[in-house]
């Protein structure tokens, strides 16, 4: 297995928790993937591979960053400030930087440590997520609106441009749908690029919607879907999207024809360890060379929702890494689907049948353990960390 298809990548993952003594944090994982096949980590896929120690790359308490959301751009970590529903008065629209050097190691950050970006964002952003985009700017949003309040008339979408510190207001989504009685909020439930600068999100409440970030943030539209993907990608909180067609989950992927929408498969990846026995789980692309193959991480946390186990007082992280031959796969899925409608051509008594994404191998494992004791943990984002400019250069050839 060529692990090569990995090497030039870093990954972060961001987690909340509360160690003992109940202080909740925001933690920053970065996982540089080319010193750990170079010195032979691979913790491999057995249960009884022993894990890694894994300490925190930057620590921040909520006392003195309110609820942030996290992302790292090059060597710069970007720390958009959150707010909760219940505190109006914060008002919290800080943007803050502070470079990461190599090796940095279990750093509390503190106000004097970070820089102030620019005036900061034009509206707080409640429980946001920060992802960069194609061209190296940063979308900021909220995780959840409230829409019962005049709070659903501020902006819950911005685009910041690292080069100018500014950020430009995005529409809100399109509509107020309609809640159910005693609901006060929707969430948003996945969201991924679609392709290029085509963003994708989903909520709670069934909405799907995309909205297309090439044009300038004064003439963005979002657009409203009935569907996409049968309303099984909608179900899924983490995703990967592949020439809109492949659709990669961290426990199985769907299948979209080009033709039509109407009619899908449900492959799996192969050797995958199911994700039932983990509480969260998400997938990020690594690389993706178009009409050629890509390679993407699964991360696999294993700690409970709101109180820990007992016997797992220490959380552990499992990636897994995969690399899968586009033209072959494509053209081995749509031989799939073309046998499977000549044997059932009705959908209504078509079976579901389980198979392995063709063309795909698992290149490696790594299993960490985090070396502190929690009674919370949690992950909010995991992705690679984009360099922009080596992007940039690259499209241009």
């Amino acid at each position: 297995m060529d692990i090569s298809k990995i090497t030039d990548s870093k990954l972060f993952i961001v987690c909340a928790g509360q160690t003992v003594p109940y202080r909740p944090e925001t933690f920053l994982y970065v996982i540089d993937l080319k010193l750990l096949t170079v010195t032979g980590g691979d913790g491999g896929d057995s249960d009884e591979s022993v894990p890694l120690p894994i300490v925190p790359t930057v620590r921040l308490y909520w006392s003195t960053f309110n609820d942030p959301a996290l992302c790292v751009l090059g060597s710069k970590l970007y720390i958009f400030q959150g707010q909760m529903h219940k505190e109006p008065y914060l008002d919290c629209k800080e943007v803050y930087t502070y470079e990461l050097s190599d090796g940095a190691s279990n750093l509390t950050l503190e106000k004097a440590d970070v820089h102030k970006e620019g005036v900061g964002m034009n509206n707080p952003k409640y429980f946001p997520i920060a992802i960069v985009t194609e061209d190296g700017k940063i979308l900021v949003f909220s995780s959840s609106f409230d829409v019962c309040s005049s709070q659903w008339q501020k902006r819950h979408f911005e685009l910041y441009d690292p080069k100018t510190q500014i950020c430009h207001n995005l529409p809100n989504l399109p509509e107020q749908p309609i809640i159910p009685q005693n609901c006060s909020s929707i969430d948003v439930r996945s969201y991924t690029f679609l392709k290029k600068n085509v963003f994708y999100l989903s909520t709670d409440d069934g909405g799907v919607f995309t909205l297309d970030l090439k044009r300038k943030p004064e003439n963005c539209v979002w657009r409203r879907h009935r569907f996409y993907g049968g309303g099984d990608i909608a179900r899924h909180r983490s995703l990967v999207v592949i020439d809109s067609d492949i659709c990669l989950f961290p426990d199985s992927a769907v299948y979209i024809p080009p033709d039509g929408m109407d009619d899908y498969l449900f492959p799996s990846l192969p050797r995958c360890i199911p994700t039932h026995d983990f509480t969260y789980s998400a997938i990020t692309l690594l690389n993706y060379k178009q009409i050629k193959d890509f390679s993407v991480c699964i991360l696999q946390v294993g700690a409970s929702d709101y109180v820990m186990d007992p016997e797992r007082k220490y959380p552990e992280l499992i990636i897994h890494a995969y690399h899968t031959q586009l033209p072959k796969c494509k053209k081995k899925l749509s031989e799939n689907r073309k046998k499977k409608m000549e044997e059932e051509p009705s959908q209504l008594t078509r079976k579901i049948e389980n198979f392995e994404l063709p063309y795909t191998s698992k290149l490696t494992s790594f299993k960490f353990r985090v070396t502190e004791q929690f009674v919370m943990f949690s992950l909010l984002s995991f992705g690679k960390v984009c360099n922009c400019n080596r992007r940039s250069k690259r499209s241009r050839a």
